[in-house]
């Protein structure tokens, strides 16, 4: 067991110390045109605010005995469950948000409806919405209350909350269709690419000569009016596609957990069945892609974070930083 709790708790110090690091560099970040700050923002308070909590209620209780252990969980278990739950929850709402706004940016180039003070707006919604399901079981007479000791989020009564039943059973159903939009979304763009391609090319043979006659004089006067537009286009790509697989990662990661709490919900017999000590180990696996939320997608996915980070820590070790510094992502 010690080995368990060395193991997590180093993990989830590193990945708490990286998300307070990663949220400094961000906000101090001048040029802001090319990230989706609003989203970072949620995940990186979502992920801090979760691994603190998991620490308390899945870490902590090692080193208690069953009796502190049990009066710690009857005073604190429930309310500690409903905030691990919402910030669980969060960043799957995010995710479905995200993709609508790439397909809005996809098919309304030039719509408004996603700037970043209606973001926060959005993002308000999807929060309140998500307090009111997790509150409607918190003050019933069976609310949730995670139980260390048998790797579970508990219940003492004989029956879950509706709402609860419901979320256990169809949460995961977000993730996958989130997953499917992002998919069908990317086949429509190559899909679109493939016939630019080849509709330029069939074209290009039979008009080339006229063209090169007619474009001439208006591609010289055009130059310096048609560069700036080129420029935010590419700004905006970069940003849309960080958004894109933004949403396809954060969807991926927590569908290993969802997809292994289906499994263990309707393996019931054969999970049980293996050592107390294997299903530590699996149950505590399964919450490190939650801990490591914000390095796996912002550090090891996105380059242009990476280097951000890479160049902002290179200038700290230098003693040459400056918050006023831009740095080209």
């Amino acid at each position: 067991m010690f080995l368990v709790f060395f193991v997590f708790t180093s993990i989830f110090t590193v990945s708490l110390v990286f998300n307070i690091y990663l949220f400094l560099v961000i906000f101090a970040q001048p040029d802001k045109n090319k990230l989706p700050t609003v989203y970072i923002y949620n995940m990186i308070i979502s992920s801090s605010v979760d691994i603190v909590i998991m620490f308390l209620t899945f870490l902590m209780p090692m080193a208690m005995d069953d009796v502190s252990y049990g009066e710690f969980r009857q005073s604190f278990g429930p309310i500690l469950t409903i905030n691990c739950t919402f910030f669980y929850e969060h960043p799957l709402y995010l995710t479905l948000l995200m993709i609508i706004q790439r397909i809005y940016a996809v098919f309304q180039p030039f719509n408004r409806h996603f700037t970043t003070g209606k973001l926060w707006i959005y993002c308000a919604i999807m929060a309140i919405f998500s307090w009111i399901s997790l509150l409607i079981p918190y003050f019933s007479d069976c609310p949730v209350n995670i139980n260390q000791r048998t790797f579970s989020f508990a219940v003492e009564c004989p029956q879950r909350h509706p709402i609860t039943l419901f979320q256990n059973r169809y949460l995961i159903v977000l993730p996958f269709t989130t997953m499917l939009l992002n998919i069908s979304l990317i086949f429509y763009l190559a899909l679109q690419k493939s016939l630019v391609l080849k509709n330029s090319v069939g074209n290009s043979s039979e008009f080339s000569f006229w063209k090169k006659i007619i474009n001439v004089r208006s591609a010289t006067s055009n130059t310096s009016t048609t560069r700036p537009i080129f420029q935010r286009s590419r700004q905006r790509q970069s940003f849309e596609k960080m958004l894109l697989f933004q949403s396809i990662s954060t969807t991926a990661f927590l569908l290993l957990y969802e997809v292994s709490s289906f499994f263990i919900r309707n393996f019931t017999a054969e999970y049980m069945s293996l050592s107390e000590d294997l299903r530590r180990w699996i149950f505590y696996i399964r919450l490190t892609p939650t801990a490591l939320f914000c390095y796996l997608i912002y550090y090891i996915g996105t380059p242009s974070i990476r280097r951000l980070l890479i160049e902002r820590t290179r200038l700290l070790v230098k003693g040459s930083y400056e918050a006023t510094t831009v740095i080209v992502m």
